[in-house]
């Protein structure tokens, strides 16, 4: 296989890599932005700050993704999130 051969096949395949990591790049933008910081997710779930950091101590809730500075996003939809808001819902009725 001569250099030029390779050079044809690089361009003939280039639009279908340029294609697929743009898509890619999207839906990891799109999923970044449906994250939320422990401050969102109090507002969501009308808890305090204090009782989110409570669910992450005990280990209800996970970062998402954590940031290289160490900011912590988490993903709403996590099934976790809402079992621990239905504990602390029969927490708090029966107290």
């Amino acid at each position: 296989m001569t250099k030029q051969d390779v050079k044809g096949i690089i361009n003939e395949m280039m639009p279908i890599i340029i294609e697929k990591v743009s898509k890619a790049l999207s839906y990891e933008t799109d999923y970044i932005k449906k994250l939320k910081t422990i401050g969102e997710l109090a507002k969501m779930f009308r808890v305090s700050k204090v009782t989110i950091h409570a669910w992450i101590n005990e280990g209800n809730i996970e970062p998402a993704w954590t940031t290289p500075g160490g900011r912590s996003y988490y993903d709403p939809r996590d099934f976790n999130i809402r079992k621990a808001k239905l504990f602390n819902k029969a927490y708090n009725a029966c107290n």
